[in-house]
């Protein structure tokens, strides 16, 4: 299932975040996201502290164990099961 997520950083965390993403290795980007969570796109708004994720992910329990992994440096206001266009015109 399709989700897509707003992330906003915490405060106080923000630079440490920007750091330590600046910093990660191809391999840490490549295991960020667990098994059964694929990352479609990500866009972000450093200087508004927050940004977008489109996963794919198997289930809600995948989904929230991405999110947990960030618990420490954001949180996501939103969160919201989206379809793609072939399921579109299954509903429509």
């Amino acid at each position: 299932m399709l989700y897509h997520l707003k992330y906003v950083l915490y405060d106080d965390k923000k630079l440490e975040t920007y750091s330590f993403n600046k910093n990660m290795t191809q391999e840490q980007r490549d295991g960020e996201f667990p098994d059964g969570v694929t990352k479609i796109a990500r866009v972000h708004n450093p200087a508004g502290g927050y940004g977008y994720v489109i996963v794919d992910a198997e289930s809600h329990v995948k989904l929230h164990s991405f999110m947990m992994s960030w618990a420490q440096m954001c949180h996501f206001p939103q969160v919201e099961a989206m379809i793609d266009d072939e399921d579109l015109l299954k509903v429509t």
